[in-house]
This record gives structure tokens, sequence and C-alpha cells, in this order.
């Protein structure tokens, strides 16, 4: 079966892993799609993935909500259309017939209805929200102005336990794996936090020692 998209909600963390995973859109010669959803903290696992496909993945601007709603609201009606054509309609058109003599409801209001039991308290149309423009230059780094805050707004350091051994083993209970991502991909001990935690859902807080070489890492991870 032909695959037009694959779509990436959380980066992942090994470009090998993310070049398999588009690589079903391109098949037998065909093409496809791979969107990619990133945070501005993986920037560097984005770099990563960019240095072992050499090419650059463009950034794509979101759907306004009035494009999300005409969408829908174009979807909808090809429902509707879709139900008048089929024979499964037929049962229900004699039901609904039947209320409205009984009720003297008009077939708008029994169609409003209708849709409205079909939708719930789900709301069908999004709320206008501002769209917030994308800055093409969002990889280079966050905005300058945060550099310059006070230091006197910072919160206060917490005590940093005794530093491990860095040459002894992991603790109890923990397992030592290794990534395939290191300093020549820029990766920092945030990227690999941040990426076992979407890509494993483990909780940030269980993950132990991290070690980074230059072609790969060293993670410490519940067993």
């Amino acid at each position: 079966e032909r695959i037009s998209h694959v779509i990436n909600y959380d980066i992942p963390y090994d470009a090998e892993a993310y070049i398999h995973r588009i690589g079903r859109t391109g098949r037998a010669g065909r093409q496809g799609d791979a969107i990619l959803f990133v945070a501005p903290r993986e920037r560097r696992l984005l770099g990563a993935i960019e240095k072992a496909t050499r090419k650059e993945i463009e950034m794509m601007e979101l759907p306004s909500t009035e494009l999300i709603n005409d969408k829908r609201v174009e979807r909808f009606k090809q429902r509707i259309t879709d139900a008048i054509a089929s024979d499964k309609s037929k049962m229900f058109y004699q039901m609904v017939k039947q209320y409205q003599i009984e009720t003297d409801a008009t077939p708008l209001a029994i169609a409003g209805a209708l849709a409205q039991m079909l939708q719930g308290d789900t709301p069908f149309l999004l709320q206008n929200k501002p769209n917030r423009q994308a800055d093409n230059d969002w990889k280079k780094g966050e905005d300058r102005g945060s550099r310059g805050r006070d230091r006197d707004d910072r919160p206060p350091r917490k005590e940093r336990s005794p530093r491990r051994d860095a040459s002894a083993g992991p603790e109890e209970g923990m397992k030592t794996y290794r990534l395939e991502v290191g300093h020549e991909h820029k990766i920092m001990p945030g990227n690999i936090v941040g990426a076992i935690a979407n890509e494993a859902n483990i909780d940030s807080k269980n993950i132990g020692r991290i070690k980074i070489f230059d072609a790969h890492s060293l993670v410490d991870m519940p067993d």
C-alpha cells in the first residue's frame, strides 16, 4: 500500500531512524511528503538530520484558523452529499419524515439538531486566534533579548548533589545505553533528555548520567 505522507510528531534522536522512517514514502520510485514537528530546543537534532541527509528541511507555515474552518465546512458538506447518495440513509429518511409529521418541525431544524447530536459538545469550528509568524532564522538561536535578563531575576540555584565517578558503572536499577549521536552532531545533554522523554515516554527525572563523545553518547536509563 502506498504511503503518501509520514508525519513525525516527535523528532527522532537518531538520524538513521528518521531516514528509515521517511523512506517509506519513496519506495518503488514513488514520491511523498515527510512532515516534522520541531521545537526550538530541538534545533541541534534538526541540524544533525539535515547533515545526515545533506539537505535542508524546508519550513512550513501552519494553516490559519480561517483556512482550517473552511476545510471543515467543506468536508461536512461532502459527508452530507455522500450520505444522501448512500442506500443506508433510506431507513433514517423514513424515521425523520415520521418525526416531522408528528412534531411539525421544519426540515432545517431537524437537520441542524441531527448535526449537533453528531458533533456533541466539541466545537465544530476553531476559535480565531492570532497567528504567530515563523522566524526564518529561528535555527540560529533564541531571541537575543532573552540573554539580557537581569541576574537578579534568575531563581536561586539548587545545591548540587555530589558528583559520581565518571568511570563508575551505572547506579543500581539503571543500565547504560548507546546513542549514535555525539559532539560532531552538535548534541547537548538537554537534546538527549528531551528526545528520550518524547520517544521512549520516560520521565526526564528518571534519566541518569549522560556522557557525550565525538560520534556517540552513553545514557543511563532504568533497566
